[in-house]
């Protein structure tokens, strides 16, 4: 049998038709109950996943959100502490060095 330039292409891509009764086959679906409702979960998938479903199923209370925003609020500002204190102690060090170095410099031109 001679190959057309078709055939060809599709060689190795992976791309098969493969019909849902053979998968289902595959799968050892054998109850045509269970057949019909996998062949519509395959052919009309959910749009909806379970997770974004939880997400909102979550019920999180006024007083609890109050305590969460309160513990976000004081780690960012605890944060913001930290980082001024580094920049003091560095502007600090820096000054200090800067005037060992005018020192320094006057020793050394005398």
């Amino acid at each position: 049998e001679l190959e057309t330039d078709s055939d060809l292409d599709m060689e190795g891509s992976g791309l098969e038709l493969v019909h849902v009764s053979d998968v289902l086959d595959y799968l050892g679906i054998s109850d045509p109950e269970a057949r019909k409702r996998a062949t519509r979960n395959i052919l009309n998938p959910p749009t909806t996943t379970a997770a974004s479903e939880q997400i909102e199923s979550i019920d999180v209370s006024n007083e609890q959100l109050g305590y969460i925003m309160m513990g976000a609020g004081v780690m960012a500002m605890t944060f913001a502490l930290i980082i001024i204190l580094f920049a003091v102690l560095y502007h600090l060090k820096r000054e200090r060095n800067q005037s060992e170095l005018v020192g320094l410099n006057s020793l050394y031109t005398k």
